[in-house]
């Protein structure tokens, strides 16, 4: 992320989402510009890592990577494999309180699920299996979230619609009301 060698899982499900959204409503331009198997491509990779930071139903991983270190090699261009350091991680669970986070990483794997539900209903069920699974944790331990009606809730309420969208289940219209 940023040049760094970090991994920030928020950042990879807000682009995701926003990829996804545009191959569901513009598919037949991927189709003519001859890059629809390259999107869905760039979209597996980014969900293959959200589903491995989703370690458990309770568990998703949003960082790997310490800022401050990579901030301090800001001027050391060398390549990856030679930097060796152990890597911090920030772990997100039911006692942490930036459950936006997970909210972000659902609405990611809803939407993608949407691109893989005719080409591969294996992945498809996978991604709505994580998908549900992080609402769930973002939705239901949402106690330490003062900031819930700002960025907490605008990422529970994308990731109600998209839910929303990808299952049809209209609880998920009154989760997003709600969240609003």
């Amino acid at each position: 992320d940023g040049g760094s060698l970090e991994k920030i899982s928020s950042r990879t499900a807000q682009f995701t989402s926003v990829l996804a959204w545009g191959v569901i409503d513009y598919e037949d331009a991927y189709v003519k510009a001859g890059q629809l198997e390259y999107v869905r491509d760039a979209i597996r990779w980014s969900t293959d890592y959200l589903i491995k930071a989703h370690v458990n139903e309770r568990e998703f991983y949003e960082r790997v990577g310490d800022e401050e270190f990579w901030k301090s090699l800001i001027d050391d261009w060398s390549r990856p494999e030679d930097i060796l350091v152990s890597r911090t991680t920030l772990k997100i669970d039911l006692n942490k309180d930036n459950l936006f986070v997970p909210g972000e990483a659902a609405a990611a794997l809803a939407a993608a699920s949407i691109v893989f539900r005719l080409s591969d209903p294996v992945y498809h069920a996978k991604l709505l299996t994580h998908a549900r699974q992080l609402y769930n944790l973002a939705k239901n331990n949402n106690r330490h979230l003062f900031f819930l009606p700002s960025k907490g809730g605008n990422a529970l309420a994308w990731a109600a619609l998209w839910l929303l969208r990808a299952t049809g289940e209209q609880s998920y219209l009154l989760d997003a009301k709600q969240h609003y």
